[in-house]
């Protein structure tokens, strides 16, 4: 079965970045029928694969909001219901579900100098979409991060060019500052971080070969800004 939800996953540009046997630790919500989660299967993208497919959606063509997220819903709800589990997903608020432990267990994935989920072969291009929890356990998961190295290559980067690159200082280590991030880009147009990516994931020299293709990149960067001045309006308002 397994083999199956990869082949049905793959089929839409996404990969399987994970899959494992839950354990109360990991926090994974009961199912709706209050049983409990016995395999656990993380769903996202590697490099811009996704990109063909997502463009051709009924969400990235309808012009209304979150295309992405919607179109994500739209297929883990379906895988979910195919295979009798449950859709989990890294946004639309409350609960929020620890996505990046979860993938820390499951790929070999370490946090960044940058706040990212940083992939041995993926680099910080790559996102998860959704995660599948199923009721029953699947008996030909492979093992975690199998064919990887497990070496932590932030630590191995000496000089760490990602918390220089900003041209706003938007990352300290400690914090990232968005808003600032966000003013930069809509008063400088032209910058390449609007058309190719976040400069300060370009320095970074891991899973070069899987950083997004500059329309996909554009399309991040675009709904980035767009939410960082939304958020600045509803505080603004809330302070009013």
């Amino acid at each position: 079965m397994y083999t199956e939800i990869k082949a049905a996953v793959e089929a839409q540009g996404l990969r399987i970045r994970a899959a494992f046997y839950p354990t109360p630790e990991d926090l994974v919500p009961p199912l709706e029928n209050g049983a409990a989660a016995a395999t656990l299967i993380l769903v996202g993208n590697a490099g811009s694969e996704l990109w063909p497919v997502f463009t051709h959606s009924a969400e990235y063509k309808d012009g209304f909001a979150d295309p992405l997220d919607r179109w994500s819903k739209r297929l883990g709800l379906a895988l979910a219901a195919e295979y009798q589990g449950a859709a989990l997903f890294p946004f639309g608020g409350a609960p929020f579900h620890p996505f990046l432990s979860w993938a820390k267990r499951g790929d070999l994935s370490i946090s960044s100098p940058l706040g990212l989920s940083l992939h041995p072969q993926y680099g910080l291009w790559h996102a998860f979409r959704f995660a599948l929890s199923l009721p029953y356990r699947l008996e030909d998961l492979p093992r975690s991060g199998d064919g990887l190295a497990s070496v932590n290559a932030c630590h191995a980067c000496l000089d760490q060019p990602c918390l220089s690159a900003c041209p706003v200082d938007a990352f300290t280590g400690s914090d990232y500052r968005a808003l600032d991030c966000a003013r930069f880009l809509r008063q400088t147009p032209d910058h390449a971080c609007n058309h190719l990516g976040c400069g300060a994931r370009r320095v970074c020299p891991v899973g070069k070969n899987y950083q997004y293709q500059p329309e996909h990149a554009c399309f991040h960067m675009r709904t980035f800004v767009a939410d960082q001045v939304e958020r600045s309006v509803i505080k603004i308002c809330a302070n009013a």
